[in-house]
């Protein structure tokens, strides 16, 4: 499916002009999709480059002959180059770094030339392009492009609206699943299913993949995870499921789902049976404060703000507050901005958030309510 990216070319243009930087050379799976619109490399062992520069129209995408047919999806929103040989077909180069440097050559590059780099770009990586581009300076731009990436268009929404979608599924069978006497292994699996079943029924055309990591390998193809954890479990981010059929105690249910690489997460607390006293009064006590922070999240307030407003909230009911409630999430499930005591980022509209608000108070005892949010120009909505 094509999705022209005109405007996000534009925005991350106007970025690299204010900080003088004239090209920008990204290898992180995240930001090439991003610049790229959509492009999601299934193996990244062999690098995949994004380029853009300011006199450009639109990025160049730089992949590995290997990857030709993925690649395809690309050509409405990239200029597509390849380089390598496999199976009888050759690229225009014959290896990465002399990719780069041909497209960087088509460019009309100032003797003063300023290339952006990611902060965590590898050091091989870094070293060969000092020595394409010796006269160059180097610069970090990785915060650049996460303040452009901050702001969703309509596109990158609509995908974390699908992925929220199909996680509400999962959780509402898991919940049904639990409810109804099955064990926590049963209702993972039933959960999963039924999220997979979901997106094949109302999203066929949209890719359940994530981007992955550089360290990954490639793409991540798993996208539709379930956690049902119980006991002491509710404290670990994952755990695998066990034969317990859950009985008279609260369950936390997890379910994530990544659509066309942007990621959407819910979580609910559950009662099967009858909740032990506890953890009934914390889930009371989480419903009261829920409303009044999502009341608190529009824009213009700083993300501490609305952390301080969950913090008193806390306390005054007795508890102690997480060091966090949340953070910024879109092409990976944490990005840069968490909803703490220290951020003094400004919400926006288009900003996509997973606002996990919990209180534990035992070994056992712990309560969890997590929403994948979007800031409008008047407030937020919730997606889950």
């Amino acid at each position: 499916m094509s999705h022209p990216s005109v405007g996000r070319t534009e925005n991350v243009k106007t970025c690299m002009r204010e900080a003088s930087v004239f090209a920008i050379v990204c290898f992180n799976p995240a930001n090439v999709c991003y610049l790229s619109n959509g492009f999601i490399a299934t193996i990244t062992s062999r690098p995949v480059v994004a380029i853009l520069t300011q006199d450009g129209t639109r990025p160049a995408l730089l992949v590995h002959i290997q990857l030709k047919f993925t690649a395809y999806q690309a050509l409405d929103n990239c200029a597509v180059f390849y380089y390598g040989s496999s199976d009888g077909d050759v690229g225009d180069t014959q290896f990465w770094q002399d990719g780069v440097a041909n497209i960087l050559a088509r460019a009309s590059t100032p003797p003063d030339l300023v290339i952006g780099v990611e902060d965590d770009v590898a050091t091989d990586q870094q070293t060969d392009l000092t020595r394409l581009f010796p006269g160059a300076e180097f610069t970090a731009i990785s915060h650049l492009l996460q303040r452009c990436r901050n702001i969703k268009d309509r596109y990158e929404i609509s995908n974390c609206q699908k992925a929220a979608d199909v996680a509400k599924t999962g959780i509402n069978t898991a919940t049904t699943t639990l409810q109804a006497g099955s064990s926590e292994i049963q209702a993972v699996l039933a959960a999963k299913a039924t999220m997979h079943a979901r997106w094949a029924d109302r999203y066929p055309r949209d890719k359940a993949m994530g981007v992955g990591s550089p360290k990954s390998g490639g793409a991540v193809s798993d996208t539709f995870p379930c956690h049902v954890l119980t006991g002491p479990n509710k404290f670990l981010l994952v755990a695998p499921p066990t034969n317990k059929v859950p009985q008279n105690q609260t369950v936390l249910v997890c379910c994530r789902a990544t659509i066309n690489g942007y990621h959407a997460a819910i979580a609910r607390t559950i009662v099967v049976g009858n909740a032990p006293g506890l953890d009934a009064r914390m889930l009371r006590h989480l419903h009261e404060i829920r409303p009044q922070v999502l009341s608190q999240i529009r824009p213009g307030v700083p993300f501490n703000t609305v952390y301080q407003q969950a913090y008193d909230l806390l306390q005054e009911r007795g508890y102690d507050p997480p060091d966090e409630i949340g953070c910024l999430t879109g092409l990976e499930p944490h990005e840069v901005g968490a909803l703490d005591a220290t951020t003094t980022l400004r919400f926006a509209p288009g900003m996509v958030l997973e606002l996990k608000l919990s209180i534990a108070n035992s070994p056992t005892a712990k309560v969890q309510f997590s929403d994948t949010i979007v800031v409008t120009e008047h407030g937020c909505q919730c997606l889950t």
